[in-house]
């Protein structure tokens, strides 16, 4: 398995700017909600977790080596 670090912090730190910034006003967002990349963990070569933010919610399978 690969040592590469867990994507989630990076996706959250996106994520927070996108909302904060392009986002911002428009009536698909739940300003109530914030960002959080839930449950990554390693599976099968890849990283399997789960993205959710105030427009939307993704299943999200990532390669472990770029």
């Amino acid at each position: 398995m690969d040592d590469k670090p867990c994507p989630a912090p990076a996706f959250e730190r996106h994520f927070e700017a996108v909302m904060a910034g392009p986002m911002r006003g428009l009536p698909m967002l739940n300003p109530s909600l914030g960002v959080r990349a839930l449950g990554f963990r390693p599976w099968q070569e890849h990283w399997l977790g789960v993205l959710v933010t105030p427009w939307f919610m993704n299943l999200m399978l990532l390669p472990l080596q770029p």
